[in-house]
């Protein structure tokens, strides 16, 4: 793991490392020397922090925009063309496939803008770069007060360098309380973005739970509905049929019935009950004779698990 201190890991955390004692029993070059260096590597690690966050978000913030741009002109694109194909060609129904892809890419756009809204990458990107815009301002002012500080000591004249040195203790003490304020402020704002992001997802959670749980529900209704449908059918199905067959025409002797081709009754009479015949399409057929002449009569109906009546004549 990388030191939290070193100056290449950037942080906002540590503050400027300083040993007062050694520092002010230094002569004045090397005082300037140490206490400069020392506000250049709080500065570095600070604009480092801040710039490593900024180009975490970077390739996000510009590709994400890229993308829902893309993904949004695409679907306005297959709505147009949905709408014109509908007046154009409503037989083919590539409208319908259209809208399809369209809704897709909606829901894909809606998906990717939640997420934002949520981790507030975009914000947290801009955010970062104007603490790195502050911190170079902070810096190029400290610079030219202190260029103001060298310009007016006298070389050699004690009570100069000892003025000057106050003036640099000051100017360094403000600079540090203007870092240490820029990274409280930003951090007040990240924290109010985060709890106002966790109430967007307990709210979005309550609201997809709520949907889920009701449409479950609509999902089971319509379940138990098509399982009440199938055995409602099933049980219509079971039910047999009655049929009050009656023969017309002449013929001698006793008529042959047959359904589905396999026979079921023969009889004298031209009134004739077939019961428990198996609902659905049934080809009903009648044989007999009149002298030496075959006759015959063929129907197909369908029947209802009720009794019906059919009337077959024979020909």
């Amino acid at each position: 793991m990388p030191d939290p201190v070193s100056p290449a890991t950037g942080n906002t955390l540590t503050p400027i490392d300083l040993d007062p004692r050694n520092l002010a029993a230094t002569s004045f070059a090397e005082f300037c020397d140490s206490l400069l260096a020392k506000l250049a590597a709080i500065k570095d690690r600070r604009f480092r922090w801040y710039d490593q966050q900024r180009d975490l978000r970077s390739r996000w913030v510009h590709g994400s925009r890229k993308a829902l741009a893309l993904a949004g002109a695409v679907a306005i694109l297959l709505t147009a063309l949905a709408a014109g194909l509908r007046v154009w060609r409503p037989q083919l129904e590539y409208d319908v496939w259209f809208l399809i892809i369209a809704l897709v890419l909606y829901a894909a756009m809606g998906a990717v803008l939640f997420y934002e809204k949520i981790t507030d990458a975009t914000s947290a990107y801009f955010r970062h770069l104007g603490v790195i815009l502050l911190i170079r301002d902070l810096w190029t002012k400290l610079q030219f007060e202190l260029l103001k500080q060298f310009r007016s000591l006298k070389p050699g004249d004690a009570v100069s360098e000892a003025a000057v040195k106050e003036q640099i203790c000051v100017l360094a003490e403000a600079f540090c309380r203007d870092l240490d304020k820029l990274a409280s402020t930003e951090l007040a704002q990240w924290q109010t973005e985060f709890m106002a992001s966790l109430s967007e997802l307990e709210a979005a959670a309550r609201k997809g739970s709520d949907d889920a749980t009701k449409q479950l529900g609509e999902a089971v209704k319509a379940i138990e509905k098509a399982t009440a449908d199938a055995l409602k059918a099933a049980e219509e199905a079971a039910k047999p049929a009655y049929v009050k067959l009656k023969i017309q025409g002449d013929f001698d002797g006793k008529v042959t019935i047959l359904v589905d081709d396999a026979q079921v009754a023969e009889s004298h009479l031209r009134d004739i009950v077939l019961d428990r015949l198996r609902p659905g399409y049934r080809k009903f057929e009648a044989r007999a004779k009149k002298g030496d002449a075959d006759r015959r009569a063929v129907d197909i109906k369908k029947l209802a698990p009720d009794l019906q009546d059919l009337t077959l004549i024979l020909g």
